[in-house]
């Protein structure tokens, strides 16, 4: 696979886990005893979302936070950081405005991608270059593969088109009349 280039594609299966795959990820990941991520899990009654290896990824990053926007935002920034992290190896610092720019061509994709908006030759030119196409496949949260977007997650795709039209309104706001 080459990776970064629109069309690409590694096709990849999720498996439910179980209590003590749950228990050993969760240990690798905080560094706790196995007793400590025990009842860490035993405290968390939503089985639906542990069994989801990305729904538990994203909890076990956030561990301790209980608002859905802020898990969703800093998973989202993580990955953006860690696509950076990658691609420039991990002694570069990389900065908030990176991160930012990368999100908002995410947010302006997604939002075209929630009004089905998914083909490539569509999405360039509403605001989106071929090189952020490109770069999706690295990104992790969403994938150009034989002309066409799609998100890892189609809450993703909610998040960061809500995250938009947040933005949006903000900007207008912010504009005198």
């Amino acid at each position: 696979m080459k990776r970064g280039t629109c069309g690409s594609q590694t096709e990849m299966a999720a498996h439910s886990f179980d209590l003590a795959k749950r228990a050993e990820l969760l240990q690798f990941l905080i560094r706790k005893s196995k007793e400590e991520c025990n009842n860490i899990l035993a405290n968390i009654n939503r089985s639906d979302t542990l069994e989801n290896p990305l729904h538990f990824s994203q909890l076990v990053k956030c561990v301790g936070e209980d608002n859905l926007y802020e898990i969703y935002d800093k998973v989202t920034k993580d990955k953006v950081k860690t696509c950076f992290e990658r691609e420039n190896g991990s002694n570069k610092e990389v900065s908030e405005e990176e991160i930012e720019q990368t999100l908002h061509s995410l947010r302006l994709i997604s939002s075209l991608y929630i009004r089905k908006t998914r083909r490539v030759e569509q999405v360039v030119g509403s605001g989106v270059k071929r090189e952020d196409l490109e770069r999706l496949n690295d990104l992790e949260i969403a994938t150009c593969v034989d002309g066409e977007v799609s998100f890892t997650h189609e809450t993703f795709a909610e998040f960061l088109t809500a995250q938009k039209f947040v933005k949006d309104i903000q900007d207008s706001v912010a504009l005198p009349v």
